[in-house]
């Protein structure tokens, strides 16, 4: 539930495994030369347009215009150069789509780029941005760019890290390394830090003079893969024990005086699922009424090793005679498609959990497999304007299959698949959404831009229990900090 999880996850490829492979787009042409026989300066550029318009065509969850989408790309080129939009512009677009396998689109786009981008404001930027955000104008929201610090972030957020489980806003050579996130389970949770702390030294090395052996000691990333600099700025390679594990960092919060914490970069994978309270070894424990025999689970979010880890707990609680469960699925982001299905498993068995549909292939649908471990125990799932995605999938099947109570405010509607799409750049790559999944009913989950309230979209609660917005952000913070709030740690907390 930590912040950055909540938005990443949110824009996280979400894969159903094994689907099958999608028909190839239609190929284009290689760029196009200028009348001297030179590369044209925007050939590239005009090729990498026309293959996004084509993918996008393919695998949209919804029929679009290669027209619209081309027309759009055109218009937001003449903006960016400041520059009148032709009246017959459109009549252009539409010739230009007329021609075989877009040999002529790559063409026209790249005449255009030349017109408008080989001068004005953006005659020495990098316009594949910009145009890629006039893509997404025409589509939903989320699709879009995605960057390749946010990619490596999301990694991070999902897998096996080694480090010491911190994530630093974007920062210049000058700023101040201010904490972004920290990672459930880390070793910086461990040792009581958490978002918004500032960072001030480093073993005794002043942030600001920081050595390239201390900055590289500071940066999370993915076990058995390279280290890589804030930025994407690849190390120069040194020897393992060049980089020290052990770390002293002295931080600031707010205005209370700096403190001396030291944390061990280690291999660590971030927590999903969370209980009640920490326990001995920095453990969650799971009983919210011992006496009665209650407990309570929360997933903070949907990554590899979700379910098993949700299906060891629950087989430990079923084994201490548990008589009733709560599963919390508020600001839960959703993430693999995979582990939404294994999650509702356990709790529905041989039925029927979601139907993933795409417009390039057969309808999907998914099961559960015989004999739910969890499958006879009272039940009640707690939702909020913040169940995304996954989140959303289980309680729908739990619901629909009669097999919880949902308590608490109607989900985001959030039931759809993205793909990643590639650009040719090393920087960004396009997350497509590519497919929606309906409920075991056969009802609509999906929030469509032109859904309304009183259509079927999201999960209505059978309970309401509503919040105000303000509220709403006010418990999420407040969950956050009562979740990385170490075994040991002596702060009272508001949800105390």
């Amino acid at each position: 539930m930590a912040t950055f999880s909540t938005l990443l996850l949110c824009t996280l490829v979400v894969t159903a495994q094994p689907l099958p492979a999608l028909r190839p787009p239609p190929p284009v042409e290689l760029p196009p030369v200028s009348p001297s026989g030179e590369p044209d300066p925007f050939g590239e550029l005009g090729v990498q347009l026309t293959t996004l318009v084509q993918e996008i065509g393919l695998r949209y969850h919804r029929p679009v215009s290669p027209e619209r989408l081309t027309l759009a790309l055109c218009v937001r080129m003449y903006e960016m150069a400041q520059m009148p939009i032709p009246i017959g512009l459109q009549d252009e677009v539409r010739d230009s789509l007329r021609a075989r396998e877009g040999r002529r689109t790559s063409h026209f786009l790249a005449q255009v780029a030349n017109r408008t981008l080989g001068r004005g404001p953006f005659a020495s930027g990098d316009p594949l941005v910009p145009l890629c955000m006039a893509l997404t104008a025409e589509m939903d929201p989320h699709s879009g760019l995605v960057s390749a610090a946010e990619t490596r972030r999301a990694a991070q957020q999902d897998s096996e890290t080694v480090g010491i489980g911190i994530q630093w806003r974007e920062r210049r050579a000058r700023d101040p390394w201010v904490i972004q996130n920290v990672v459930l389970g880390s070793p910086a949770q461990r040792a009581g830090l958490r978002p918004g702390d500032v960072l001030r030294s480093v073993n005794d090395q002043p942030s600001e003079k920081l050595s390239a052996t201390l900055e590289r000691s500071l940066m999370p990333r993915l076990a058995d893969a390279p280290p890589v600099l804030l930025g994407g700025e690849e190390p120069q390679e040194q020897p393992d024990e060049a980089t020290p594990k052990r770390l002293t960092l002295e931080v600031t919060r707010g205005t209370a005086p700096a403190r001396r914490v030291t944390v061990v970069a280690e291999r660590h994978r971030p927590e999903t699922v969370l209980g009640t309270r920490r326990i001995m070894g920095n453990r969650w424990g799971f009983w919210l009424d011992e006496k009665s025999q209650l407990a309570y689970l929360r997933l903070a979010q949907l990554s590899r090793g979700t379910a098993d880890e949700l299906r060891d707990e629950l087989r430990r609680l079923k084994a201490h005679g548990t008589r009733g469960l709560v599963l919390d699925l508020r600001w839960c982001p959703g993430g693999y498609l995979n582990e939404a299905v294994e999650v509702a498993d356990l709790f529905v068995g041989d039925r029927v959990i979601a139907t993933v549909k795409m417009r390039s292939r057969e309808d999907t649908i998914y099961r559960g497999n015989e004999g739910a471990i969890f499958g006879e125990i009272p039940l009640v799932v707690l939702v909020n304007g913040e169940t995304k995605g996954g989140a959303e999938m289980i309680a729908a099947a739990l619901q629909d299959h009669g097999r919880a109570i949902i308590v608490g405010q109607r989900t985001c509607g959030k039931a759809s698949i993205q793909t990643p799409l590639a650009l040719g750049s090393d920087q960004f790559s396009f997350k497509l959404t590519s497919g929606t999944f309906s409920r075991p009913s056969g009802k609509n989950l999906h929030r469509h831009p032109e859904s309304q309230p009183r259509d079927d979209w999201g999960v209505r609660p059978d309970v309401d229990c509503r919040v105000s917005p303000e509220l709403g952000r006010k418990l999420r913070d407040e969950w956050l900090l009562w979740s990385l709030r170490p075994v040991d740690g002596s702060e009272r907390l508001a949800l105390d």
